[in-house]
């Protein structure tokens, strides 16, 4: 709010939506640029769609991981050496300390074997049945696909959504863009 200091949010009341609309007085003139990408629901009406879709993914590059200094990480140990040096130089050499958690804090709860399965990986099915319980005629998210896309085209990108989904689980890597938000202000017009 320093940065904004005249800036004022008005929450209005849920109407036809499950979101409440925020309307962002500012006397801040919004950035102009290119409009997110967004997949139209319309577009499903379109036969060759799959093919479409097939080719894109075809052509679909692999980039490597780029650090805040700008730098590209081409190997999971760049990776992994960029990360410890990135929160050494915040945390350690700065001071910080963090209490050692102790084992007696906590009280177990669960069996043995309740916590084991809670360990074990997520199957293809369950990753499956997440995306199908996904509730139709909702906002994108960040990427700009409904979870429509994702129920029409689930035999397409089953392979590569449960791999990047073990992967994280493996490695507990997220891709930033996998928890991104994008905040759309829209002006006030008189």
């Amino acid at each position: 709010m320093d940065e904004y200091p005249s800036a004022i949010a008005q929450v209005l009341p849920r109407q036809a939506s499950d979101h409440s609309p925020i309307i962002l007085h500012s006397d801040i003139q919004p950035p102009v640029g290119p409009k997110p990408f967004r997949f139209e629901r319309i577009w499903f009406e379109y036969p060759n769609l799959p093919n479409v879709l097939e080719k894109g993914l075809e052509k679909f590059p692999v980039r490597s991981p780029l650090g805040t200094d700008g730098q590209v990480y081409n190997t999971a140990e760049d990776v992994r050496q960029y990360i410890k040096s990135h929160f050494e130089e915040h945390w350690v050499s700065r001071g910080a300390q963090v209490e050692a958690i102790q084992p007696d804090w906590f009280q177990a709860h669960l069996s043995d074997i309740e916590a084991a399965e809670l360990i074990q990986p997520f199957s293809d099915l369950e990753i499956e049945h997440v995306v199908r319980s996904l509730p139709h005629n909702k906002a994108p998210g960040p990427d700009g696909y409904s979870s429509e896309f994702y129920h029409q085209f689930w035999p397409m990108l089953k392979y590569d959504l449960t791999q990047a989904i073990a992967y994280f689980y493996e490695h507990a890597q997220l891709a930033i863009s996998w928890g991104s938000t994008h905040i759309v202000l829209i002006p006030k017009v008189k």
